[in-house]
Formats: C-alpha cells, sequence, structure tokens
C-alpha cells in the first residue's frame, strides 16, 4: 500500500470514528427523555461552532431551540452555577449549550482553565438541584483537558454524565470532504480539477433524490455539490451535504 493510500485510509477512519460519536449525540435528542448531562471534546472553536450549528438545525426539525451559553471572560466562567440557575428558559428550549473551547496553545490558557476548573467545582454541590431545574439536555463543549478538569473539580456532576463525544482534530470540514470524496469516487467519476458548479450539481441531487437505483449517481453529485461550496467558504452547508452524502 502507498503512503498517500495509507494517509487517505487514515483520514477516512478518523471520519467515519467521528461522524459516529456526533450521530451518537444527535440520535440522544430522538428519545427526549429530559435531563441529561454531555460533555463535548474538540479540539477548536470552529469546529465546534459547525457542530452547534448543525445541533440547531436538528433541533428546529422538531420544533425545538437550543440555548446557547457563551463566557466573555474568566470572571463570567467562573460563575458558571449562578449563571445556569439564573436561567428561565421557554418551552421550546431543546437543549444547552455551554461552551468554553480553551487549546493549551493559547497565550492565556491557564487563566481560562482554572476558570473552567473554579466554575465546575463551584457547580459540583448543585448537581441534584441542576437535574431537577432543567428537563432538557445540558451540554458542556470544551477542549480535549476539559475532561480530567471535570472528573476532578466536578466529581459528582461528572458521575451523572450521559456521554462524552469526542471529535478528533481531523474531524473537519475538509476532512469529512475528502474522506467522503475518497470513499464514493471511481475511475468512471472523475471529477473536474477546478470546483464544481454548485447550481448545477445540487439540480442534479434534486431530479436524483428518492429515486431508488440511482443512489450511487446521487452521492457523486452531493460530493459535486460539497466540494463547490466547501471552494466558496461555505463551510457550514458543505458539511450538511456531505453528512447526506
Amino acid at each position: 500500500m502507498s503512503d498517500e493510500s495509507s494517509l487517505s485510509n487514515s483520514a477516512l477512519s478518523a471520519t467515519q470514528t467521528s461522524v459516529t460519536e456526533w450521530e451518537k449525540l444527535l440520535t440522544h435528542f430522538e428519545w427526549n427523555e429530559g435531563f441529561s448531562f454531555i460533555v463535548i471534546l474538540i479540539p477548536d472553536a470552529d469546529q465546534a461552532e459547525i457542530r452547534r450549528q448543525t445541533l440547531e438545525r436538528h433541533l428546529a426539525a422538531s420544533g425545538k431551540k437550543l440555548h446557547t451559553i457563551r463566557f466573555k471572560n474568566t470572571s463570567e466562567l467562573k460563575l458558571l452555577a449562578v449563571t445556569l440557575f439564573d436561567l428561565n428558559l421557554p418551552d421550546d428550549i431543546g437543549a444547552i449549550w455551554v461552551t468554553a473551547i480553551v487549546p493549551e496553545a493559547l497565550k492565556d490558557y491557564e487563566e481560562w482553565a482554572a476558570a473552567w476548573r473554579e466554575g465546575a467545582a463551584r457547580l459540583n454541590q448543585f448537581r441534584n438541584p441542576l437535574r431537577r431545574k432543567f428537563a432538557v439536555p445540558l451540554i458542556f463543549v470544551g477542549a480535549p483537558w476539559l475532561q480530567v478538569a471535570l472528573r476532578e473539580m466536578a466529581p459528582d456532576l461528572w458521575s451523572v454524565r450521559t456521554t462524552v463525544i469526542n471529535i478528533e482534530a481531523d474531524a473537519s470540514p475538509l476532512r469529512d470532504l475528502q474522506a467522503a470524496h475518497l470513499r464514493y469516487e471511481s475511475k468512471e467519476q472523475s471529477f473536474s480539477a477546478s470546483a464544481p458548479d454548485v447550481e448545477l450539481a445540487l439540480n442534479a441531487v434534486a431530479k436524483l433524490r428518492g429515486k431508488a437505483g440511482n443512489e450511487a449517481e446521487l452521492v457523486r453529485y452531493l460530493i459535486r455539490a460539497g466540494e463547490g461550496l466547501y471552494a466558496t467558504s461555505n463551510f457550514l452547508k458543505a458539511e450538511e451535504i456531505v453528512f447526506e452524502a
């Protein structure tokens, strides 16, 4: 096997793992079981925002909204418990997304890491009141090191976690797109070196979608549309198209 083939297979494997993890989260919302505590570990804020908007669309399909909590500074993060217990959510909220992604390479990483740990420690003593307050999933989103911080500083809260979703660094929209391309491309279905025409590809998709026997052709045009969208920096729509493929 060539080095190029090994690299391609590795990228595909990483993406498949990431998609499986993410699908696990989306499936969780189909059950609508009330409160749950979910932790998403993801390397950077851009990837997290893509996932957040994907979940937002997923909830919207069932008439629900995603309530997002971001922190302007470390002082706000330390008051995590106060922020959560001050919430009065309308009935159409389907989940709460709490995010502060701080890579270790960040200049003020130590300050933010300390704030996460303090905020988690303060929240830990309110585990049971927290479960009674919210009838929807509570999602904490942070860099991979957050798992250790929560386990050490909020052991009571950590003990009632529902799942931990680990989104690998390779699971960017570009990796998703490359992996899907590698999976479905064939010698007979060569792609142009230039970015495909998105409108033409989506028109073909509309004609093929739902017609039995045309699945391979449908996938080909979905990926072409995804490539074109990615080339024009429409990353969110590109990821949505690739997931369908």
